[in-house]
């Protein structure tokens, strides 16, 4: 059990926003790590103390590998793979059905067995609706995603004004 004490909420909050932000492709990308890193390097907030930035910084370079043991920003990391794994549910129903090989939409897709914390096991049904509602209304959300996303956040309660 992870304690809130035990997280650096300020980098992990940096890093949920900057981890794919150089991302070009939803399925393979595998430099996208390293370039999100080298770009938060620029952004982060000049006042934001070294080891903070130090955090996010090893964060975002590790968040498409395996956690190393040792790793100071293990917990920091293991949310953030939580997080980015349930996302997959989005990426497995792009892929045609009919035509995807079982063992390619295994890999792409999410398996709550990999999750390492029961936390975001109980969240798959709500990232199921989430994905559900954010792609309901297609002619809103070809124009305003964000919007669109920011909606469905509210609509199941994860958004409060």
């Amino acid at each position: 059990v992870v304690r809130p004490e035990q997280v650096d909420r300020e980098a992990l909050r940096w890093s949920a926003m900057a981890h794919d932000i150089r991302r070009h492709n939803d399925f393979v990308d595998n430099k996208h790590a390293i370039a999100a890193a080298n770009w938060v390097m620029d952004v982060l907030p000049d006042d934001m103390p070294q080891g903070t930035r130090d955090k996010v910084i090893a964060i975002v370079k590790g968040h498409d590998a395996d956690i190393p043991q040792d790793s100071s920003v293990a917990t920091e990391l293991s949310i953030l793979k939580d997080a980015d794994a349930l996302d997959r549910i989005r990426l497995e129903r792009k892929l045609p059905v009919g035509f995807t090989p079982k063992r390619l939409r295994r890999k792409i897709g999410l398996d709550p067995r990999k999750l390492r914390f029961d936390a975001s096991r109980d969240l798959v049904p709500f990232a199921n609706e989430l994905y559900r509602l954010s792609v309901y209304d297609e002619n809103k959300r070809a124009t305003d995603p964000a919007g669109v996303a920011f909606g469905a956040a509210a609509k199941i309660g994860a958004i409060v004004d």
